[in-house]
């Protein structure tokens, strides 16, 4: 199943594994309830905290893969050619469009300025 970017899924390749990743409102309950009631606002300010982009990719798989629980989630980020960047990359997209609407595809930073 390819991601449908326009309703903010993500696709997230690990080896010769295509996850689509998104954030409905379940998900992101699902998220702040593994992480004690932290927000997902802090827990996406806090993405250098391992158990947060864990908890943040299972959440984001839940919807296209619920038979994936914690411990296959922390095989896919052990599994992740390029590190976590990638990963928390294709998390961040799919939060971001969920709490924004900002397109999947827009740039994650802003460019600045040539002054």
């Amino acid at each position: 199943m390819a991601a449908n970017p326009h309703k903010g899924e993500v696709d997230l390749v690990i080896g010769e594994t295509t996850y689509t990743l998104a954030f409905p409102t379940n998900s992101i309950v699902l998220v702040e309830q593994l992480c004690g009631g932290v927000s997902i606002g802090t827990i996406s300010s806090n993405f250098n905290r391992i158990e947060y982009i864990r908890a943040a990719l299972w959440g984001a798989l839940q919807k296209h893969h619920p038979k994936i629980d914690l411990m296959k989630a922390a095989d896919i980020l052990d599994d992740a050619e390029d590190g976590l960047n990638g990963v928390v990359e294709a998390v961040v997209r799919a939060l971001r469009f969920r709490l924004s609407r900002t397109p999947v595809d827009a740039p994650l930073v802003a460019a600045k300025d040539d002054e």
